[in-house]
């Protein structure tokens, strides 16, 4: 983590998160991101990338007021066109 507002994990910090239970949400966030890993255009990829975070957020149960959804939108980086890292 370079910067003052992110968080570096390791995998086994990762691996040790809860998951919540399967569910409607769950199942549209994973098809959310797979069109998300699939996009060809910004707009695509940023509309996909929403529809994941909405998805699991209703997933996860959070609530309007402990909701991570803008400070994880504006950290997303730019979309780049055939970048396999994206």
């Amino acid at each position: 983590a370079l910067s003052p507002d992110a968080i570096k994990m390791s995998g086994a910090e990762i691996a040790a998160l809860p998951l919540p239970a399967p569910s409607p949400a769950w199942d549209l966030g994973a098809q959310a991101m797979r069109e998300a890993s699939q996009a060809t255009s910004a707009t695509t990829w940023t509309a996909a990338l929403d529809r994941m975070a909405d998805a699991m957020a209703t997933a996860y149960g959070l609530s309007s007021t402990d909701d991570p959804r803008d400070w994880w939108r504006a950290r997303l980086p730019p979309f780049r066109d055939g970048d396999p890292r994206r």
